[in-house]
């Protein structure tokens, strides 16, 4: 199966469930997870906030690498370089030798997906 099929099958499951997203040990969004779709390397939800009683519509990096741990109710987002390159070490140092003028918040980071509230998916 494609990646992007097996990331698709995954999402499918967290459909109409209340998720919380998180990276690095914070916060980052939290509600019912409506629709999803995959556009140029982006990856879009689309979540009900129910505190300020809106749709949010978040935008995610396709991940590196993704896992899924069913019976913690969980997915993670891998971003982190090292998932990138893999076994290929002569794009491993460009990559971490590249000067940035500005890191996105998942940068070298795993985001982390949780059902919340549903007890399963």
């Amino acid at each position: 199966m494609k990646y992007l099929d097996e990331l698709n099958k995954l999402l499918t499951n967290f459909l109409q469930c209340n998720i919380r997203i998180t990276h690095a040990g914070s916060f980052y969004k939290e509600g019912k997870l409506l629709l999803y779709n995959f556009n140029n390397y982006i990856l879009t939800f689309q979540i009900k906030n129910y505190k300020k009683n809106k749709i949010d519509h978040i935008k995610l990096p396709i991940p590196f690498k993704f896992e899924d741990h069913v019976e913690d109710n969980l997915l993670y987002f891998d971003y982190r370089i090292k998932n990138f390159y893999k076994t290929n070490t002569k794009i491993g140092e460009i990559i971490t030798n590249l000067k940035r003028t500005h890191k996105h918040r998942f940068y070298n980071k795993i985001v982390e997906i949780e059902v919340i509230n549903d007890g399963k998916r």
